[in-house]
């Protein structure tokens, strides 16, 4: 094995290795999940209700995963 087929495969090891139990979570979470960001979201959202528009907006891309606000 020539020396960059082994480089190569440490680092692959390595990198696998760090992904173990790692999670991504949606960017939605993060956001729910600061303060300030869920005070933005929830008078964003009851503006978007009285208009009757918040079955129109997503948080993020519609067909992509996105959540409707």
């Amino acid at each position: 094995m020539s020396q960059t087929k082994g480089v190569h495969k440490e680092y692959m090891r390595k990198l696998r290795g760090s992904q173990k139990g790692s999670q991504e979570y949606p960017a939605i979470i993060h956001a729910l999940t600061g303060p300030e960001k869920r005070k933005k979201l929830e008078k964003i959202t009851q503006s978007l209700k009285i208009h009757k528009q918040d079955m129109n907006v997503y948080y993020g891309y519609p067909n992509m995963g996105g959540s409707p606000l």
